[in-house]
């Protein structure tokens, strides 16, 4: 395993840890600013790691989740009740004219996507994006989401990891 890929994985890991944490029952996050567009913002330090959180409550992007931490990574989370659990090492995200493989991850009810500030201002840009997993029985399961406000959205949490000592 080379080390960017350690690196990837061990990011993935406190992403999954992270969002394990948006749970009610477990609501150490704090509130960060007021709703923008059907999202709430909350920030939290997990591990000396500083998150900021943006959960929609948009009936057209319900139980989508967008996190950056202090290092200024992102992660997108989505329900895919479709998806099997697993790693799919060529999975891709896509917005506009823009497409990259990402290692997608699936715990069997929600995918995770790694995203960089390159991603997120293209999706920020359209508005929207695509996300393919697979393979899965011989086929790449695909979705979207598209949603108002998304360069507002990435900006807030830009402004929370920054007003919380993170890049």
């Amino acid at each position: 395993m080379n080390i960017r890929m350690t690196r990837h994985l061990h990011l993935l890991a406190v992403a999954l840890l992270t969002l394990a944490a948006t749970l009610p029952a477990r609501a150490a996050q704090e509130p960060y600013g007021e709703t923008v567009w059907g999202w709430r913002f909350t920030q939290d330090v997990v591990r000396g790691t500083t998150i900021c959180r943006a959960i929609s409550s948009h009936p057209s992007t319900r139980g989508f989740i967008i996190q950056r931490l202090g290092n200024g990574n992102f992660f997108l989370s989505l329900l895919a009740p479709g998806v099997p659990r697993g790693n799919y090492e060529e999975g891709h995200l896509g917005s506009g004219n823009f497409a990259t493989k990402v290692n997608i991850r699936s715990d069997g009810s929600r995918i995770y996507i790694p995203a960089d500030d390159h991603d997120m201002a293209q999706i920020g840009r359209t508005g929207e994006f695509q996300w393919g997993a697979g393979p899965v029985r011989g086929q790449t399961i695909r979705g979207s989401a598209r949603g108002m406000g998304f360069n507002d959205v990435v900006q807030r949490l830009r402004d929370c990891t920054r007003a919380n000592g993170g890049r």
